[in-house]
C-alpha cells in the first residue's frame, strides 16, 4: 500500500517536473517585455524562472499529490491530464493577455471573459479554432507525458530540482530585497512582468537593523527615471500646458490619510477646519479618492490614476507631473512625515527625484509626530522666508 503509493508520487513528480519544463517554455514569452541586459537582470531572470515559477508548478501539482490517497490508475491519469492542461492553458492565456494589455490574469478579466466576453471581446473564427486545437493539443501533451513518465518516473531528478528551486526562491525574494532597499532599477523594474510575483522588501527591516542607511543611499544615487526606463509609460499622455503665475503662491499640502472626510469638522478637528474654510478657498467636493488605504489614497491623490498604476510608478521611479511642473518653476520642497516614506514606497514614486525629503520619520506617540513635523515645518518655512 505504501510502496504503491510512493511509486504514485514519483511518478507525480516526474509528470510535475517535465510540466516545469513547459511553463519555463511558456513563460518565455514575457522575456521581450521583461528585455533584460546584461549578466546582471539575466541572471536575476534566471532565479526567477527556476525559483518562483518553478513554486508555481509545484503548488499546482500539491493537489494532485493528495488527490493520489484517494484515487488510482487510469482515473488519477485522467485528473491529472485535466488539471495540468487547464493550469498550463492559464498560463498561456496570461500572456497573450499580457501581450495585449500589459496586465495579469485575474478575476475581473475571468469574469468578463465567462460573463461578459460577447460583449467586451470578439473573436473570430480563426481564433476560436486556434484556441479549440491548443486546448485539444495541450490535453493530448499531458495525456501522452502521464503515459510515457510511469516507467521513467525513475530517472527525473525531482528531488534535485525541488531543493535547487527552493534555493533559488530564497535567492531571489533576497535580491530584491536588497535591491529595493538600494533604488536598484535594474531589478525592481523587472517583477511586474512576471505573473502571481510578489517579491519581498525590507527596507524598513534593513535600516532599523542598520545595514541601509536609506538617507545616504537615497542621496547618493540618482532618483530621476533615465531615458528608457519609462519605456511601458505614456506619461502624461499629453504634456501639460501651463503658464507660472507672476506673483506665484507658496503651496502647504497637509495629507491626511485613510481619514474620513467627515471628520474635519469644527468638533473633531478645530483648527485644521477653520484653516480650510478660509474666505476664496476652494472645496475640492468632486475629488474621488482612489482608495481607503494610504498606499492608494496617496498615490491618487498626486497622480491622478488608480493605484494599479503604482508597480510601474515605482519601478521605474517616475514622479508626478505636479511634483516635476513645481520643481520646473522653482519651486522649493520641503517633505515631512509622521510615518516611514519607505514603506509604502513614496520615495520612489511621488517624492522620487526630490532631494528635501526626510526619510526618517519622527519619533514618540502619533501627536508628539505631528508637533514635531509641524515645528519643524515651521522652522524651515521661517528659515526660507529669511533667506
Amino acid at each position: 500500500m505504501i510502496a504503491n503509493l510512493f511509486s504514485h508520487w514519483r511518478w507525480l513528480g516526474a509528470w510535475t517536473f517535465a510540466n516545469l519544463l513547459i511553463a519555463w517554455l511558456i513563460a518565455s514569452r514575457y522575456i521581450p517585455y521583461i528585455d533584460p541586459d546584461g549578466i546582471t537582470q539575466w541572471g536575476y531572470l534566471l532565479l526567477v524562472f527556476l525559483g518562483h515559477l518553478a513554486l508555481l508548478v509545484w503548488l499546482g501539482a500539491l493537489p494532485l499529490f493528495l488527490l493520489a490517497t484517494v484515487i488510482r490508475g487510469r482515473w488519477l491519469w485522467l485528473v491529472t491530464t485535466l488539471w495540468a492542461s487547464a493550469l498550463q492553458l492559464l498560463l498561456l492565456l496570461d500572456t497573450f493577455i499580457y501581450a495585449q494589455y500589459r496586465f495579469h490574469l485575474s478575476g475581473f478579466i475571468l469574469d468578463l471573459l465567462l460573463n461578459a466576453g460577447g460583449d467586451v471581446f470578439s473573436f473570430s473564427w480563426v481564433v476560436w479554432c486556434l484556441a479549440i486545437g491548443g486546448v485539444l493539443g495541450m490535453l493530448v501533451v499531458q495525456g501522452m507525458l502521464g503515459k510515457a513518465l510511469r516507467r521513467r518516473s525513475r530517472f527525473i531528478p525531482v528531488w534535485s530540482t525541488l531543493v535547487s528551486s527552493f534555493v533559488a526562491l530564497l535567492c531571489v525574494h533576497g535580491w530584491h530585497a536588497w535591491a529595493d532597499a538600494h533604488y536598484d532599477r535594474e531589478i525592481t523594474s523587472m517583477t511586474r512582468h512576471v505573473p502571481v510575483f510578489y517579491p519581498a522588501t525590507a527596507k524598513r527591516f534593513f535600516v532599523e537593523q542598520g545595514w541601509v542607511d536609506a538617507q545616504a543611499v537615497r542621496d547618493a544615487v540618482d532618483l530621476e527615471a533615465a531615458p528608457g526606463d519609462e519605456q511601458d509609460l505614456n506619461y502624461p499622455i499629453t504634456p501639460l500646458s501651463c503658464q507660472p503665475p507672476d506673483s506665484p503662491d507658496n503651496v502647504m499640502l497637509v495629507v491626511l490619510d485613510t481619514l474620513r472626510h467627515d471628520m474635519l469638522n469644527p468638533e473633531v478637528m478645530p483648527n485644521l477646519y477653520r484653516y480650510a474654510n478660509q474666505p476664496g478657498w476652494i472645496n475640492a467636493s468632486e475629488h474621488i479618492s482612489g482608495g481607503n488605504s494610504t498606499k492608494a489614497g496617496v498615490f491618487s491623490l498626486f497622480y491622478g490614476l488608480p493605484v494599479t498604476y503604482w508597480d510601474a510608478f515605482t519601478a521605474s521611479q517616475t514622479p508626478p507631473v505636479l511634483m516635476e511642473t513645481l520643481e520646473a518653476q522653482d519651486y522649493r520642497f520641503k517633505v515631512l512625515s509622521s510615518a516611514t516614506l519607505v514603506s509604502p514606497a513614496f520615495d520612489r514614486n511621488v517624492f522620487a527625484g526630490l532631494e528635501n525629503v526626510s526619510l526618517e520619520p519622527a519619533q514618540g506617540s502619533p501627536w508628539e509626530r505631528d508637533r514635531q513635523i509641524t515645528e519643524s515645518w515651521l522652522a524651515w518655512s521661517e528659515e526660507e522666508s529669511r533667506g
